[in-house]
């Protein structure tokens, strides 16, 4: 539980640190201070940190895919991969890159898009949805 307090009107915008990334997210929900308080011991107000983000480990979990208000990154130990495609649900691409040190896709479109990743051992496919 936490505390915070400022004055009437100003907003507060709240970050998670993931300690297994060792990244930093931002959550889409922001807090608006007005005279009465946001919620109580009995009724907290509950963050979603779902809603704008989302992590999927790619095989044996030493790269994720990482999305985050519309942005798609392959994050961790991508050595192996070779080539990273987006495709939006329709099958159409959307993006492509090669092999690099930081692979990120930015401003996506809203809904299901499918990451194919390919490595030396083949690809494989994922479905993600950007919020």
């Amino acid at each position: 539980m936490i505390s915070v307090f400022g004055n009437p009107g100003d907003e507060i915008s709240f970050r998670v640190l993931s300690t297994n990334l060792n990244r930093e997210y931002t959550l889409s929900q922001t807090i608006r201070f007005a005279e009465d308080p946001v919620g109580t011991l009995n009724e907290p107000f509950v963050f979603d940190a779902s809603s704008s983000s989302s992590i999927k480990e790619i095989g044996d979990g030493s790269a994720k895919i990482i999305v985050e208000n519309g942005n798609i990154e392959i994050a961790g130990d991508t050595q192996s991969v070779k080539l990273v495609e987006i495709y939006d649900i329709a099958g159409m691409k959307e993006a492509s890159e090669s092999a690099a040190d930081k692979l990120k896709f930015e401003n996506l479109k809203t809904g299901v898009h499918i990451v194919v990743i390919y490595t030396e051992n083949g690809h494989t496919g994922y479905k993600v949805e950007v919020k």
